[in-house]
């Protein structure tokens, strides 16, 4: 299934040596013949379009579908996209999903830099 990017609600810009890797968030949209799955389409740019990736994950609802997107980036980020930082810090603020503790499920943790006097 292809799912273009149509409308972008959200962006980050990462930075990997200098260079900007932007996150490009696509609205969730219902999913045409399905009974009420919703569709989030994502793209990670890179400075070397070869190593862009876009994608999409799919939910129950438009909530579902864009926490599972988030997800699914903060994974392919850790997996292949190494040295990338945001404000200058390794966490990137997306959620990872970890291994399960119980057959059949899945977790997933986000972190986030303290502010310092916040």
């Amino acid at each position: 299934m292809e799912v273009g990017l149509e409308r972008v609600i959200a962006q980050r810009v990462l930075e990997r040596h200098g260079r900007e890797v932007r996150v490009l968030i696509g609205e969730p949209r219902p999913m045409d013949g399905t009974s009420g799955d919703h569709v989030c389409p994502y793209r990670i740019e890179e400075p070397d379009d070869a190593a862009s990736v876009t994608s999409f994950a799919v939910g129950v609802d438009s909530v579902q579908a864009l926490m599972l997107a988030l997800s699914k980036i903060g994974d392919t980020l850790q997996a292949n996209h190494g040295g990338v930082t945001f404000l200058g810090r390794p966490q990137l603020g997306f959620p990872v999903t970890v291994p399960a503790v119980e057959p059949g499920t899945w977790t997933a943790t986000a972190t986030y830099p303290t502010i310092e006097g916040g």
